[in-house]
């Protein structure tokens, strides 16, 4: 999963983010077992736990574009027998955020 995503960003010239790309939800924040990332020793063995039906993950991709900033989502899904359904309408909007 990380990798697939990981993979459109760099393959479209950006560069990769340094994070994993989503994480696995439980009654906290970040309580899951699971993390979709890469087998960077920092995540130890987290990359590595199933990912199972009826489990909720985020997806948390992001990209830096250089001399404009950073574009970072995060959606929240639940593992299903058939893939995975969002728990609210995704984003298909952009919002611009002025300082």
């Amino acid at each position: 999963m990380d990798a697939a995503a990981r993979g459109v960003i760099t393959a479209a010239g950006y560069p990769a983010y340094r994070y994993a790309t989503g994480h696995q939800l439980g009654r906290n924040a970040h309580d899951g077992g699971g993390v979709l990332a890469p087998l960077w020793e920092r995540y130890g063995e987290a990359p590595r736990q199933p990912v199972q039906a009826g489990q909720v993950y985020t997806l948390e991709p992001g990209v830096a574009v250089p001399g404009y900033g950073y574009l970072g989502l995060e959606e929240d899904v639940v593992v299903t027998e058939n893939g995975a359904a969002y728990l609210g309408a995704p984003q298909e909007t952009l919002i611009l955020l002025r300082g």
